[in-house]
């Protein structure tokens, strides 16, 4: 990292600052000897294996949520769930209203699009079959997953980056370090940003403020708000995939956020999805 650090132009010191805010994340790759047949494995799409009586979560609407992926805890290094932190066995689950994809995250009404459910370790799961009225484009073929270790780096326009000067000398050079070009499916660290200010968006909406709205920035209640945002982490990042069908917007990523505090007693009802396009 140093190295291609130094070859796009930043100096020692901005390195230092760079790696400095690196965070242990895990990384999600496709896994082409996996099993998808296998119970509570980690996988992106397929049928999700839940524990008995836990209903498939269905929108606003009543219409069943697609289900996007399923990470096995046992699977994260002790380093990474350390850094959540998360618990070390049992399963994470993640749905999204795919079909309809309607909701970006920025409107309080959003809330309804996505779930994460928590099954804890232990507890004996089963593969539950599509609902029938799940739409043929909210439903994915299985794709096996391998979870690695890996450190994550900041978007350009961290503060700290933007302050030291990195975002606007070498912003280019360091997306290109980054990898932001390539398929990037990630739990925990840093997001792989399309764009930016996801956290604003996300605590301006749960707060009921549209983050759309004309001037929601600006109001006492916005700004309010904008000064909690940085509470937000990322929980999982699911990018655009070929292979699973999954295409997000214009190639774009969903991403999972939940408040610090919300994380550490794993109050999941509290994540909130934002979904970005290129």
């Amino acid at each position: 990292m140093r190295a291609a650090c130094t070859a796009a132009g930043l100096s020692d010191e901005q390195i230092d600052i760079v790696l400095g805010l690196a965070l242990p994340s895990a990384r999600l790759e496709a896994d082409p000897a996996g099993d998808p047949s296998v119970i509570g494995a980690s996988r992106l799409g397929g049928e999700p294996d839940l524990a008995d009586g836990v209903p498939w979560p269905c929108g606003a609407d009543g219409a069943p949520l697609g289900f996007i992926a399923q990470v096995r805890l046992a699977d994260v290094s002790e380093t990474v769930r350390a850094a959540g932190p998360l618990p070390a066995d049992g399963m994470l689950s993640f749905f999204y209203d795919a079909a309809e994809q309607e909701a970006w995250g920025g409107d309080p009404e959003d809330a309804a699009a996505s779930r994460v459910i928590r099954v804890e370790g232990g507890v004996p799961l089963r593969r539950r079959p599509f609902p029938s009225d799940l739409e043929e484009h909210g439903r994915f073929p299985a794709i096996p997953l391998v979870v690695r270790e890996e450190r994550s780096y900041p978007h350009p326009e961290h503060p700290v980056l933007v302050a030291e000067g990195i975002r606007d000398a070498q912003d280019y050079a360091y997306a290109g370090i980054m990898g932001w070009a390539d398929t990037v499916h990630r739990l925990l660290g840093h997001a792989d940003e399309i764009q930016s200010g996801m956290r604003d968006v996300a605590e301006l909406a749960s707060s009921g403020i549209g983050a759309g709205e004309p001037g929601a920035y600006d109001t006492p209640e916005g700004r309010a708000a904008l000064a909690r945002a940085d509470r937000w982490r990322l929980v999982l990042q699911i990018d655009s995939e070929d292979a699973a069908g999954m295409m997000w917007a214009d190639a774009g990523r969903l991403f999972w956020l939940i408040p610090d505090d919300a994380l550490a007693a794993e109050r999941w009802e509290e994540a909130w999805l934002v979904l970005e396009g290129c």
